[in-house]
């Protein structure tokens, strides 16, 4: 009988460290081939080194995997803070949704966006680009927009000139 007892505590400690053992973080991001699912694969892998299991769940975008993180279903999630400024405060794609227990852990890297031309455009400075086209504004890069719009609107130039 103590014997059974033994055998089965044994059998019950090893189902609950296997149980305990298989849990693993969610990491939301975009979809693979995007950055930030490179980040999170990258943070995952690292992880699995220190026998934590993550893995990473792509989705359309910060609106779908956001909510997710807000309300506990998913772990972490890779964001810029531009989006996730937005996602916390109710604005933009989350009007009438303020996720109110997003906290930002980690800054990974700055953002960093450049315009460039060619050396013999004769554009020497953002307010030479009014009057000249550029190619930005794409839907899948909102976020983007809004960091070029910045940069266009340090020399006075707006998106209609």
């Amino acid at each position: 009988m103590k014997l059974s007892k033994i055998v089965m505590g044994a059998l019950c400690a090893a189902s609950i460290s296997t149980a305990a053992h298989a849990q693993q973080l969610g990491i939301g991001t975009m979809a693979p081939g995007n950055l930030g699912y490179s980040i999170g694969s990258a943070i995952a892998s690292v992880l699995s080194t220190h026998d934590i299991g993550a893995i990473v769940q792509p989705s359309g975008g910060t609106s779908a995997y956001l909510p997710l993180v807000d309300s506990g279903e998913l772990d972490f999630g890779i964001a810029n803070v531009i989006e996730s400024g937005q996602a916390a405060a109710g604005e933009a794609g989350f009007e009438g949704h303020q996720l109110k227990n997003l906290r930002a852990v980690s800054v990974l890297f700055p953002f960093r966006v450049g315009l460039f031309v060619r050396e013999d455009s004769g554009i020497e400075t953002i307010a030479d680009l009014k009057g000249k086209r550029i190619a930005y504004g794409f839907t899948n890069q909102v976020t983007l927009k809004k960091v070029v719009d910045a940069i266009l609107a340090t020399g006075d130039v707006k998106e209609g000139d």
